[in-house]
């Protein structure tokens, strides 16, 4: 799994019942491990601190919530803890990206936006 340039984080890969969750970092960027303190710390994710000019860090979360809604469930509150967690961190900028699949999301815009992009 490694990249040659670029460091590799992941989330505890010999935990059960997680997903793997990885987020590779270039590795002349000064980047380091954070973990959540949080009570209940959500397994599928991972975060990462990455310095950058000017004393700025960047803080970026992957997650990963499960498609089946019995363990998606299983596990919500730790998630919302885990997601309000970087709301009080002290980085400057922040990225959080990952599957978080909620079937009831809409991708396409609904009607009435996509005519008003059309009129631009």
């Amino acid at each position: 799994m490694n990249i040659p340039g670029y460091n590799l984080y992941t989330n505890d890969l010999h935990t059960t019942n997680t997903r793997g969750v990885s987020v590779y970092v270039c590795s002349t960027l000064n980047s380091k491990r954070s973990i959540p303190i949080v009570t209940n710390t959500y397994n599928d994710s991972v975060w990462i601190i990455v310095n950058g000019s000017r004393n700025s860090e960047l803080l970026i979360g992957c997650v990963y919530r499960s498609s089946s809604p019995e363990v998606a469930l299983q596990y919500e509150t730790n998630l919302h803890e885990t997601l309000n967690w970087p709301a009080n961190t002290a980085c400057s900028h922040k990225l959080i990206a990952g599957n978080f699949n909620h079937p009831g999301i809409t991708w396409t815009p609904a009607p009435e936006l996509a005519r008003k992009s059309e009129h631009k």
